[in-house]
């Protein structure tokens, strides 16, 4: 950008190419981004559409100059407590979206980088959603329909109910990256799996202790994660504040909100 003078990054969509439905996700996708402000959520700058012969849709976002959470992590050789620390942060920006009526919905660590400077940026809100009084804003995923990354999705997304869906998803989604940043592999390995598989052992089962595979792991934050991971909405954190909250409050040695199941 010439003035002010500054790397951004753009994302572009070509819509020769693509069907209505991306197109609106797009446009969706600049409203929600243009609604948040929060030091943990990549900043868009512009958005609109080029006069070309292809007629190509654009957002200008700040450029993240970074390393997905878990490569951060293993690059910094980070301990326990500050991978946690990134967690809570992430919690917190997930939050602000979630206070303004935002859902992610592909929460990974693709698309949660950590700067240089060791600060936590969320992209990509491509297929968020709208939830509370703003529903109406959100493209109604079709019954059945899954939209997502299989292996961060709450068992509500896999399922295809979309009506179900709200920050608890999201919630889910980060207790699998703190799974995976603490422990060093996913809670399950969905690479040799049917989706009616997977459907099945998200909802009728719960994930595997963090404390089972990482032992340094065990009693609190073993009990954190494990509330994130419910597949029971109703029994995971309600927000994602509360989960970093009990994040926090296990960092400061005080007693936690969580209790076995």
């Amino acid at each position: 950008q010439k003035s002010p003078r500054r790397h951004v990054a753009v994302k572009v969509l070509r819509n020769l190419l693509v069907d209505p439905g991306a197109r609106r996700r797009f446009e969706r996708e600049a409203e929600f981004l243009g609604r948040l402000t929060h030091p943990g959520i990549a900043q868009v700058i512009e958005s609109g559409r080029v006069d070309d012969e292809i007629g190509t849709d654009y957002i200008a976002l700040e450029y993240v100059d970074g390393l997905q959470i878990t490569d951060y992590a293993e690059e910094q050789e980070l301990d326990r407590d500050a991978r946690i620390r990134l967690i809570i942060e992430l919690c917190q920006a997930a939050q602000h979206a979630h206070s303004l009526g935002v859902v992610h919905r592909d929460l990974k660590p693709g698309n949660v980088l950590v700067t240089r400077e060791g600060r936590i940026k969320v992209i990509d809100f491509g297929i968020a959603r709208a939830v509370g009084a703003d529903e109406q804003l959100s493209q109604q995923t079709q019954a059945g329909q899954i939209i997502g990354t299989l292996s961060y999705m709450s068992p509500e997304q896999i399922s295809g109910d979309s009506t179900a869906i709200d920050m608890r998803s999201d919630v889910y989604s980060i207790g699998v990256m703190a799974f995976e940043l603490l422990a060093g592999s996913l809670p399950r390995d969905y690479s040799t799996e049917s989706l009616a598989q997977i459907v099945e052992q998200l909802t009728k089962g719960r994930a595997p202790s963090l404390g089972a595979v990482a032992p340094h792991c065990r009693g609190d934050l073993d009990l954190i994660v494990s509330k994130a991971l419910d597949p029971e909405r109703e029994r995971r954190y309600q927000s994602a504040a509360e989960l970093a909250t009990d994040l926090q409050r296990l960092l400061d040695f005080e007693p936690i909100h969580a209790r076995p199941v």
